[in-house]
């Protein structure tokens, strides 16, 4: 059961991601920003996805799939994953979020990856970080208050990596 987004906000100037996606550097400077809840298995999933473009009110995964197929848009997306038993209706909690390197462990309280989006000719070109090639990382949620989680992530899955701070809108 997918929650949509509910607001999205404009991000600080200090906040960004840098990111090598196959062998290319990708950068983004947020321009807009949401937290999405669903569950999978036994606990809540968070995915807080970070944009250079505007974000409509209450947009679904699929929609922003479609607006990062447009030249020069830019997504990132961060998945964690709560504690056993949580549900839709959990808040985000601040912590350590360990990637499950090569896929394995527990995948309770772990940062379940990320995805890199980006649109050129029309069709938007992605790369997941996760999985069993995930070699390092973790996001760190080092606050999450007045309507804002804020923290930083680094990840590496193959050759592809991703760093950057962020805050953005619950």
């Amino acid at each position: 059961s997918l929650l949509v987004m509910l607001s999205a906000a404009a991000c600080s100037s200090s906040e960004g991601f840098k990111a090598v996606v196959n062998g290319k550097p990708v950068e983004l400077s947020p321009k807009a920003s949401t937290v999405m809840k669903d569950t999978v298995t036994d606990a809540v999933r968070h995915t807080m996805v970070f944009t250079n473009f505007d974000l409509e009110p209450k947009m679904s995964k699929m929609k922003l799939q479609k607006a990062s197929r447009k030249d020069g848009n830019v997504l990132v997306q961060l998945e964690v994953i709560g504690e056993k038993g949580t549900d839709t209706s959990s808040e985000l909690k601040p912590g350590v979020y360990s990637a499950r390197v090569g896929n394995t462990g527990s995948a309770f309280n772990s940062a379940n990856g990320a995805k890199v989006a980006f649109g050129k000719d029309g069709k938007s070109s992605s790369v997941y970080l996760g999985g069993p090639d995930m070699k390092e990382g973790k996001i760190v949620i080092s606050s999450v208050e007045n309507g804002l989680v804020k923290g930083e992530v680094e990840l590496q899955d193959g050759d592809n990596t991703l760093k950057g701070s962020f805050s953005a809108t619950l």
